[in-house]
């Protein structure tokens, strides 16, 4: 029985081997595509594209397909191409957000969830010494009694799934609001960036309000001297995969597996960045949008995602390099985030309070929510 066990094991990390292999093979080959296109190019096939798909957000089944739009079209470079690290900085200041949230039980049935973010305000350069810091720190709980659009997820008819996907999306919103709202905070002199964890690109908003209120978000921040910054870490993003895949007349779907981070990791060295690119989304050609574009910037040994305004100057990129890359020193992720994260994350005790409170609050009002009885057999063994 154990030597099965251990074949098994030992095809199934041979499986992923090879898989890993082949997909360093095929982020070469978009790399080769991207290194050899120029602007030019890209533009002329993009616009081919709209063309084609009778307008710049292409969808494939239910979802939209985001791909990479050319952004700074300059003659000398290359959709490819490397811009070199910056000089380091040490005079600026990061509000950073992120949060965690409780999600609804799958079995009940009367749904509830928690919102938890926690932002930090820092400023470096005025104090005489380099420590890190925080000037303050700033707590929101957001439930349905306070926030419209969770109050309808919970009473949507929806699948757990969806009801997931949604308040982890309504998450991502309300972090950069929170950063935002507090952006205008006394700080250092020096540039100022607002940073969450995640995206600021509104992923296919349902409606023009949403549009509105994440738009006002970005714009208050900029209003007040702030970058409005995302950091993704990891994830399944293919924009340049599938500006590649344009670019070579190829379907990129016969690049499984194979993500911006596997191409642009192997592209850049520490502190070096991609271009800038645009977003062919629904949400970027939305009327009241602030439209967002995004590059990719190696920290260590990994490589980051930052999303920014698309309307920012080369001057203001410069510098959220020179600030995303001064908080991961060390670290190879902003060190604001990795503290607010650490604050916001909702631990077990704290969940088992929220829990009993919204039992108390049910009983109240004579209903019950109790596991079922093949629930409570699991929670004895």
């Amino acid at each position: 029985m154990t030597t099965t066990t251990n074949d098994s094991k030992d095809r199934l990390i041979l499986h992923y081997a090879d898989q890993t292999i082949t997909a360093l093979d095929h982020a070469a080959e978009v790399r080769r595509i991207l290194n050899d296109a120029t602007w030019a190019q890209a533009q002329e096939r993009f616009d081919a594209l709209i063309a084609s798909n009778g307008g710049p957000v292409v969808r494939r089944g239910s979802r939209e397909w985001h791909y990479a739009t050319p952004s700074h079209p300059l003659k000398w470079a290359h959709p490819g191409s490397a811009y070199p690290a910056p000089d380091p900085i040490s005079v600026y200041a990061v509000v950073a957000s992120d949060g965690s949230q409780i999600f609804p039980d799958q079995s009940s049935r009367y749904p509830w969830a928690i919102i938890r973010i926690v932002t930090f305000c820092l400023k470096y350069g005025t104090t005489g010494f380099n420590e890190r810091a925080h000037a303050r720190e700033i707590e929101a709980i957001v439930t349905a009694d306070d926030d419209d659009e969770l109050f309808h997820i919970l009473i949507a008819d929806l699948t757990p799934q969806e009801r997931y996907a949604k308040i982890s999306g309504l998450r991502n919103r309300v972090e950069i609001r929170q950063a935002a709202s507090v952006a205008d905070f006394p700080y250092a002199p020096g540039p100022k960036v607002v940073m969450t964890d995640g995206p600021i690109h509104l992923f296919e908003p349902e409606d023009n309000d949403s549009v509105i209120i994440h738009a006002r978000a970005l714009q208050s921040a900029l209003d007040v001297g702030a970058i409005p910054v995302g950091v993704i870490a990891g994830g399944e993003a293919r924009y340049t995969v599938r500006l590649a895949g344009l670019l070579g007349n190829i379907d990129d779907r016969i690049w499984p597996g194979v993500t911006d981070f596997d191409v642009w990791k192997g592209a850049l060295d520490h502190g070096e960045r991609s271009p800038l690119f645009g977003i062919a989304s629904s949400y970027n050609y939305a009327q009241f949008s602030v439209p967002v574009a995004f590059f990719y910037l190696k920290t260590g040994g990994t490589v980051l995602r930052v999303e920014v305004p698309a309307s920012l100057t080369n001057e203001q990129i410069r510098q959220v390099t020179q600030v995303v890359l001064a908080e991961s020193q060390g670290l190879e992720y902003p060190y604001a985030l990795w503290k607010a994260h650490d604050r916001a994350v909702l631990r077990g005790g704290e969940r088992a309070a929220f829990t009993a409170g919204w039992s108390k609050t049910l009983s109240r009002y004579g209903l019950e929510d109790s596991p079922s009885a093949k629930q409570r057999l699991k929670d004895l063994g």
